[in-house]
């Protein structure tokens, strides 16, 4: 029997219980089928895929902006710089483009704002993060302005059950950036 909360909150399936067992045994065998050298299987796992790309593509492009703390955990590195290693997220693409946004239209001037963020907790106080502006551009030739952000993402911590009352992604991303 199912926990009441998941009752309550989750979504209302599309088609009946016993046609939704098919469709995941059905699943489940191609891509076991597929992991052990039948071509047949590894066909259909492909085509589930496929299939499933159009409704899964803007959840996981949201997540990857995001650098979803679901994908992979934050570096949170001692130094300003987190380290750029494949075990960890160094940073949010969504603040690097935020401060590009906070920079504003710089076109005309013949510059460009490069950032990179990186994730620490921003209420720490030792050591301090705070954004940073690497250089200075002073306007007589073409200049690339290279900015450090911090980024903090918060999740909803009150459900650790996946119940699809409460969201996987971000409910505030906490950033630094610097102001033009």
């Amino acid at each position: 029997m199912l926990p009441s909360a998941v009752v309550k909150h989750d979504l209302k399936p599309e088609v009946e219980e016993d046609h939704a067992y098919e469709m995941v045994a059905d699943a489940m065998t191609s891509f076991m089928g597929g992991v052990l050298g039948d071509e047949k299987s590894d066909k259909r796992t492909q085509k589930l895929v496929k299939e499933s790309k159009p409704f899964f593509q803007p959840l996981i492009d949201a997540m990857v902006l995001e650098d979803s703390y679901n994908i992979k955990d934050p570096c949170y590195g001692h130094d300003l710089v987190n380290p750029d290693v494949p075990t960890c997220l160094q940073g949010s693409k969504w603040s690097e483009r935020a401060q590009a946004i906070m920079g504003g239209d710089i076109s005309d001037k013949h510059a460009k704002i490069v950032t990179q963020d990186n994730f620490h907790r921003v209420y720490t106080v030792t050591p301090i993060h705070l954004p940073q502006i690497n250089n200075t551009c002073d306007g007589t030739s073409s200049c690339t302005l290279e900015s450090i952000t911090v980024t903090e993402n918060y999740y909803n911590r009150l459900s650790p059950f996946d119940t699809g009352e409460t969201e996987i992604g971000a409910v505030e991303i906490k950033a630094k950036l610097m102001s033009r």
